[in-house]
């Protein structure tokens, strides 16, 4: 009876410390979605501003799309490599050049 309840106990620890990770993950993805949309959404209107673009979705989508291609070959092309070519990015962005 020992063995059979201290198994349950495990198991109901292990299954909640898995619930509280897919909620975390949950959290973090709705949380990067959201700061994407609305980031999205200024940058849109900016460009609809000063470069007279329209302000669409196909202008919306292909922001997201761009933003996250180069998240993506930063993230895959490591630390070292990622961050400085953010930041060289970045730099030229900013300076103009």
């Amino acid at each position: 009876m020992q063995t059979t309840l201290s198994f349950f106990v495990k198991l109901l620890k292990n299954s909640f410390k898995n619930y509280i990770d897919i909620f975390a993950v949950l959290a973090t993805v709705f949380g990067l979605a959201t700061s994407l949309g609305f980031g999205v959404q200024q940058v849109a209107s900016g460009l609809s501003f000063v470069l007279g673009i329209e302000n669409g979705l196909v202008t919306q989508v292909s922001l997201i799309a761009g933003i996250t291609l180069v998240a993506t070959v930063s993230v895959v092309s490591g630390i070292q490599k990622g961050v400085k070519f953010l930041s060289e990015m970045n730099m030229r962005i900013a300076v103009g050049g």
